[in-house]
């Protein structure tokens, strides 16, 4: 299978799960030039036109919003051909963007897939994540408006059960650059590791405000608490050194961390998250999941500090994400496996 990645970089996971499946000679990225500019992300190509001539070359077109900001993009959109559409949007909002509703695109992928509209969450963070897909990348992150607006507006929340049949899940998960050097007993010099970037989530304050006083006030147990900052190298090495490891939502509720945790063999504390995630893992065996601040102290008591329960959580985390969630395994089970069933 000949793939086109049109607005999507190579240095991400998402290219990575497509060559282990598919071999890079296969696997073809173009992102326009202003993502490599201020970003510096890597593709093969920051010129669409080099792939004008050749569309029907291809077996897959997988768009993304990056394709938005393509001149191009409707060429693509448009072409009519045999060579499957699709649209992978890992934007961490709730939006389902206009393009779903376009007939040359064969199925939807979206991170944030709600499980069930909340309406009170919805009316909450709707203005903020308006902001966060329409305002923001063209003002403050200076990349334009996009070449085509009215395919990228949002069009409506993203939920299950809504009866959009072209929408799948496709959750986050995380590059396998580093190695994994937990020992094989799972030992740990670290009890609890919380770092995380604060920004504008209030979620992440009232946590890292809570989680500070509560280690402040307590000998009883080694901590790392960070609000960021830190050399990645330093990360991975403090979290792989730690027996459980927090994870509370950000702009979306599927963040890196959610993932990072399991992958290098640390105990998986999360926050309870509303979005659809086939072969999810599961409380208290291969991961821990609280409701509030309250439920998380007395969790980590029960699974750390009252027992070695998180030893066997940490194993079992970490077996299910090499089972489950590789990027090789998120490319196969989510995206290509689904376009086999059509």
């Amino acid at each position: 299978m000949k793939v086109l990645l049109h607005g999507w970089q190579k240095n991400h996971y998402v290219y990575d799960g497509f060559v282990e499946n598919l071999d890079a000679r296969n696997i073809f990225s173009y992102i326009p030039v202003t993502f490599n500019r201020n970003y510096d992300d890597k593709a093969d190509s920051y010129n669409s036109e080099d792939f004008t001539e050749n569309l029907d070359s291809f077996d897959l077109i997988v768009f993304t919003p990056r394709s938005f900001y393509d001149a191009n993009f409707k060429h693509f959109l448009e072409h009519k051909t045999s060579t499957q559409k699709v649209f992978l949007d890992l934007e961490d909002d709730f939006f389902v963007r206009n393009i779903y509703k376009h007939s040359e695109i064969d199925l939807y992928f979206k991170r944030e897939l709600y499980v069930s509209a909340n309406y009170l969450s919805s009316a909450k963070w709707y203005v903020r994540y308006m902001y966060g897909s329409q305002i923001l990348p063209p003002i403050h992150r200076r990349i334009g408006l996009p070449s085509d607006l009215v395919n990228s507006f949002p069009y409506r929340i993203a939920t299950s059960d809504s009866g959009l049949s072209k929408i799948k899940p496709f959750p986050l998960t995380v590059r396998m650059e580093y190695p994994n050097t937990r020992a094989d007993e799972f030992s740990a010099d670290t009890d609890i590791f919380f770092c995380l970037t604060l920004s504008t989530v209030p979620d992440r304050h009232r946590y890292y405000k809570a989680i500070k006083k509560w280690v402040a006030d307590n000998h009883d147990f080694k901590d790392f608490i960070s609000a960021g900052g830190i050399p990645k190298d330093r990360y991975v090495e403090m979290l792989s050194n730690s027996k459980v490891a927090i994870s509370v939502r950000g702009m979306g509720y599927d963040t890196d961390r959610y993932w990072e945790i399991p992958r290098f063999g640390t105990a998986l504390f999360s926050q309870k998250i509303p979005i659809l995630i086939e072969n999810n893992f599961i409380d208290g065996e291969s991961a821990v999941f609280f409701d509030n601040f309250v439920d998380l102290k007395n969790k980590f008591y029960r699974y750390v500090l009252r027992s070695d329960e998180w030893k066997e959580i940490a194993r079992a985390g970490s077996r299910h994400f090499l089972k489950h969630h590789t990027p090789k395994l998120r490319v196969r089970n989510s995206l290509l496996d689904k376009l086999k069933e059509i």
